[in-house]
């Protein structure tokens, strides 16, 4: 009788292991890989408008995540260019020269912009038009899988830091002085990680709402789908080291700004569902440069500029003046308040 209950118990064992680490292996695949399809991309906070039979199978199966394409492109006049890389080439949008009444043609300098997860180069163009508004150069770049890049893996942000550093050279090699990084989530993970491996010689970099560390991105993603984090979490994150092909315990942003010395802006939506406002306030407390924290009260995990175009501008021209490149009648050398 013991013997029949200890089998049952190591049977039910097996089966409950084995569903667990099914449901971790297809939601690590389909998160590091994005699908050929065309339907939109299920919003997982979403639940309710999804079916019961539905929502069973998004849980067991992971959910498909369409290769972003794009589908506008900038209003000014830009070039499109390839960049290769170790990995394959990615495709960047490098506006012509800034020439307008009363200017002189020369840009204030270059900044490179880098989006998303489940995102691509046309996501950015909002924020690249205020910029060349400025009379910056601006450089949209697709990341590999996303866009008119190579391939449909993503890492999210791992990888992706040596694309940051291919698209930095490639700017660097023009000539331009005056460079900075602008990333989004995802891309300003890899911003991150990119200053940290290479130290570029940049004016400043600006991070939108980064993740403090890939575990608690992980958790986040079993609770929007109402599962539990453990032992979910832990199993996703080894095999998401399978399938990304580096140790994905290791990818913390909130350690890489430890060796982070460029004046850095971070900013952050107080309604943010993805990161935390205490990873947040980690990565600001370990940035080791000057730096300027800006919080947008009415935004989540979104582009800030849709509810806060005004206090976005404002934060931005601060930064720029500071480091230099800019004149902004909000700026005030030496504000302690900020800085």
């Amino acid at each position: 009788m013991r013997k029949k209950i200890l089998y049952t118990l190591l049977s039910l064992f097996i089966v409950v292991a084995f569903l667990l680490n099914y449901i971790a292996y297809n939601h690590a695949y389909k998160f590091t890989h994005y699908a050929d399809i065309k339907e939109n991309r299920l919003k997982v906070m979403d639940g309710a408008k999804i079916s019961l039979k539905e929502k069973i199978q998004y849980i067991m199966e992971g959910v498909n995540v369409p290769r972003p394409k794009n589908v506008i492109t900038p209003p000014f006049e830009y070039i499109q260019k390839r960049i290769s890389t170790p990995k394959g080439e990615i495709e960047i949008w490098e506006n012509k020269i800034v020439r307008k009444p009363g200017r002189s043609g020369l840009a204030r300098g270059t900044v490179i912009f880098f989006h998303g997860y489940a995102n691509k180069k046309s996501s950015l163009i909002a924020r690249a038009e205020e910029f060349y508004d400025m009379e910056y150069n601006v450089v949209l770049v697709d990341f590999l899988g996303s866009g008119g890049s190579d391939g449909s893996t993503c890492s999210i942000g791992y990888y992706e830091a040596e694309q940051v550093k291919a698209c930095y050279d490639y700017v660097q090699a023009k000539g331009e002085k005056n460079i900075y990084l602008f990333g989004i989530s995802m891309g300003a993970a890899a911003i991150m990680k990119c200053v940290k491996d290479h130290q570029p010689d940049v004016k400043g970099i600006f991070l939108e709402c980064p993740f403090g560390d890939f575990k608690t991105t992980v958790k986040n993603r079993f609770r929007n789908f109402g599962l539990p984090t453990f032992p979910l979490a832990d199993l996703l994150m080894i095999w998401g080291s399978y399938h990304a092909g580096y140790w994905t315990y290791h990818h913390n942003p909130s350690e890489y700004a430890k060796e982070i010395h460029c004046p850095t802006m971070l900013l952050y939506g107080e309604k943010d569902y993805a990161v935390s406002r205490k990873e947040i306030n980690t990565i600001f407390k370990n940035l080791q440069g000057e730096k300027k924290l800006s919080i947008f009260e009415k935004t989540g995990h979104e582009i800030y500029m849709n509810h806060t175009q005004q206090q976005w501008l404002v934060e931005v021209q601060y930064f720029l003046a500071f480091t230099g490149t800019y004149s902004s009648p909000y700026y005030m050398k030496g504000n302690e308040v900020y800085y």
